[in-house]
């Protein structure tokens, strides 16, 4: 197979400033681009992932709970576009206090993530949601962050309990029914 060549060049110059000679260096460069091209076909299918994801996808900061980026269903659950995003308080969403959020967000990048998470998020509309969630620690710019995922699970709880009341209905109705 054919490799390729990176060629690195230096003129010699005389007394007069002119080039009298050239020395120079060839580097195999084979290995290198085809990392290179492996990287840029994974980052493809990552970015991909990411976007086409039914689950709302979002990167912040542990400092400041900013986020750096997000997926298309959560700036469609957030009610923002991708230039707002880096403006909306992260308090918004989270429903704590800054220290609170704050002290959750460096215990979860500390413990190395949070896996299956159950709690609540805060819509633009103030509505309650419930979801699940996982966040793992990641590392931008040589910065501390979090990659979270969340799926509202809403409806789902609002199920459960329609059956669980219904079953606690009909058990009564049964426990007390005259036999």
């Amino acid at each position: 197979s054919r490799g390729k060549l990176q060629l690195l060049a230096c003129p010699l110059r005389g007394e007069g400033g002119l080039v009298e000679r050239v020395v120079g260096i060839f580097i195999d460069v084979t290995e290198a681009e085809a990392m290179r091209a492996s990287l840029a076909e994974s980052e493809a299918r990552l970015r991909l992932i990411f976007e086409n994801a039914p689950y709302a996808i979002v990167v912040s900061r542990v400092s400041d709970g900013s986020f750096l980026e997000a997926n298309p269903v959560f700036l469609r659950v957030a009610g923002c576009t991708r230039e707002q995003l880096p403006h909306i308080p992260p308090a918004r969403f989270e429903g704590y206090t800054e220290e609170a959020a704050l002290a959750w967000r460096r215990k979860a990048y500390e413990q190395g993530g949070i896996r299956g998470q159950e709690g609540t998020s805060l819509r633009p509309d103030g509505s309650k949601r419930h979801i699940l969630f996982s966040s793992a620690p990641i590392n931008v710019g040589g910065e501390p962050c979090l990659l979270s995922i969340s799926i509202d699970v809403t409806d789902r709880k609002l199920m459960e309990l329609a059956l669980k009341e219904s079953e606690e209905k009909y058990r009564a109705i049964f426990n007390n029914a005259p036999i």
